[in-house]
């Protein structure tokens, strides 16, 4: 049901190894959009995913310089 709401950081931690493949695959971009309060706890998410904060901050940012990561917040 789409009406209901969905507990995105256990689905996140659910198919972490899932997520670490993806996202240091070349051919994968990542599309993120929705409410500015999602930034952090989302950065934290992935900075659990991928070892630290420094790492994903490093991992992002290498995205983002490659338009593979697009962040659509308001």
């Amino acid at each position: 049901d789409w009406g209901d709401p969905i507990a995105w950081n256990e689905a996140l931690a659910d198919r972490a190894d899932e997520i670490r493949d993806m996202i240091a695959a070349e051919n994968t971009y990542i599309y993120v959009a929705g409410l500015s309060q999602i930034s952090d706890p989302l950065d934290e998410m992935f900075a659990k995913l991928v070892g630290s904060a420094e790492d994903w901050s490093i991992r992002k940012g290498e995205l983002v310089d490659q338009h593979r990561w697009v962040e659509l917040l308001y």
